[in-house]
């Protein structure tokens, strides 16, 4: 039957979500007025208490993964039967989404595929992965996805609704502060390959070469740290380039830098630049996954013409040098996240969603 305002319902959430991502992802839920019940599986308790949330922490038998991959959609069915849920919401495709399918068939409930990131991509240019993912999210109800291309790629193989719903951002919190601006730039993210850090520091180098003396901020950790270290030291860096390792992201640290970058080589719509929009920061990013729908050229921000250090050298100094001028961008970077990424934004999309959707009770 139609779901209207005057039925609530029981949600259950299965997937791997960092503890930002959960506050992100559940508060909108919890915010709704026809949800009346979130259900949220997770290896570790979530720490947030609230009268509609209910956590299941996953029993110890799941650190062995062989029992946490047969067994697991068995465990969350159980469960889920006796509360007599009324729609499942799936985040991240491997493995989450696969018991989501499992348990959707057990309990003949249907589920919302969430896409966060670029990996189920990844997985989908695989011959047999294509297959098995079509397999699963053909049997979903509605499909959501971190912006316009991922919309668009769905849409060749999809012919359920698609709506742009992605990660949310504490506005309240998130907001200009009037911290001590201690660096010149600051990038925030897992030290990885994929994340290109390297460039980044590069591009510091040849800043240096130009006679513009600018610090650089580096958040978060990863099997990149000591590469990134052993490059910082052979550049001649260690005064200008500051590994801080993994950090609590907040305004204060955010704005203790004037300009926030990303060099990275795939996003889905990351959380960390959308938390520098709205602390106002002047943003710099490589044009990948849907940032774009954000990143607005001159309005909201700067994308890197080219990924090249020399280039994006030129466009850093230029951002330095004209930074008092772009008081406007900042202050349009902010209303793009709280007009399309608040909490607030996000629970209309989710109210709109759950009246077009259909279940059976």
């Amino acid at each position: 039957m139609n779901i209207t305002k005057s039925k609530t319902m029981k949600i259950a959430v299965i997937a791997l979500l960092k503890p930002s991502q959960v506050t992100y992802k559940i508060t909108p839920l919890l915010r709704s007025d026809m949800v009346s019940l979130v259900v949220l599986f997770r290896k570790n308790k979530y720490e947030v208490s609230h009268e509609k949330l209910v956590q299941f922490v996953l029993p110890k038998f799941t650190k062995f993964k062989p029992l946490y991959w047969t067994l697991t959609p068995f465990y969350v069915a159980y469960q889920l039967r006796k509360l007599d849920i009324d729609l499942l919401i799936t985040y991240r495709f491997m493995p989450h989404t696969i018991y989501t399918f499992v348990v959707s068939k057990l309990l003949r409930k249907p589920f919302i595929y969430s896409q966060i990131d670029m990996d189920v991509v990844t997985l989908f240019e695989n011959s047999l992965g294509k297959k098995l993912i079509l397999t699963i999210l053909r049997r979903a109800i509605q499909i959501n996805v971190p912006g316009l291309q991922s919309s668009r790629f769905w849409g060749k193989y999809l012919s359920q609704p698609i709506n742009i719903l992605h990660s949310t951002i504490d506005i309240d919190m998130f907001k200009p502060t009037d911290a001590e601006v201690k660096y010149d730039l600051m990038c925030v993210g897992v030290l990885t390959k994929l994340k290109r850090v390297s460039l980044i520091i590069d591009t510091i180098y040849l800043l240096h070469k130009m006679g513009v003396k600018v610090t650089l901020a580096v958040v978060g950790e990863g099997n990149q740290r000591s590469h990134l270290e052993n490059q910082i030291e052979t550049l001649g860096l260690s005064q200008h380039v500051y590994l801080l390792g993994h950090q609590i992201v907040t305004p204060t640290l955010l704005c203790s830098a004037r300009v926030f970058t990303m060099a990275s080589n795939s996003e889905g719509l990351p959380c960390a630049l959308m938390e520098a929009m709205a602390c106002e920061r002047l943003c710099i990013v490589t044009d990948v996954g849907n940032i774009p729908d954000i990143i607005v050229p001159s309005q909201t921000g700067f994308l890197y013409q080219t990924i090249k250090p020399s280039l994006m050298a030129s466009q850093i100094a230029e951002l330095l040098d004209k930074y008092n001028d772009y008081g406007l961008v900042r202050k349009n970077a902010r209303h793009m996240i709280v007009k399309n990424h608040s909490f607030e934004s996000a629970t209309k999309k989710w109210d709109k969603i759950f009246k077009e959707v259909k279940f059976e009770k």
